[in-house]
């Protein structure tokens, strides 16, 4: 509708900062217009999106992190993130040239997740910090 266009278009104007930390308020349905919001942003280089019960959501997000390239941080724990919506955010990472630190701490990963983004460190050579600790039901162990 042209009320939600006006919504998305303030929002994606107004992300003019380096650094936006938005925690415990947000839902999945905020997926669609911050990935679209990162598609074209030029400005934020740290979000932290803790806490914010995003969950399969995140693969949605995945499409604007393939595009952004000033984007150096993003912090996503405690999201209720599972491997199911991973795997499309994987593939978004797959694509990025920015991205050096990922927080991904206190989700629902289990090792299908974790396989997913290490197929995305196959091309991805930015990401220099990966955090999945927490409550993640990780069994593998990386070396």
């Amino acid at each position: 509708s042209t009320e939600e266009e006006r919504e998305r278009e303030v929002f994606i104007n107004s992300l003019k900062f380096k650094t936006l930390s938005i925690e415990n308020i947000l839902g999945s349905s905020f997926a669609d217009h911050f990935s679209d919001a990162l598609l074209d942003n030029k400005f934020l280089q740290t979000v932290i999106l803790d806490d914010n019960k995003i969950g399969d959501a995140i693969g949605k997000l995945g499409k604007g992190v393939k595009m952004n390239t000033t984007l150096h941080a993003l912090h996503l724990a405690k999201n209720e993130v599972a491997d199911l919506g991973l795997q499309d955010f994987a593939a978004g990472l797959e694509g990025n040239k920015g991205l050096s630190y990922l927080k991904l701490e206190a989700n629902e990963i289990s090792d299908i997740g974790a396989l997913e983004l290490g197929k995305s460190f196959e091309r991805n050579k930015t990401i220099s910090h990966l955090s999945l600790t927490g409550y993640n039901s990780l069994i593998l162990q990386i070396e």
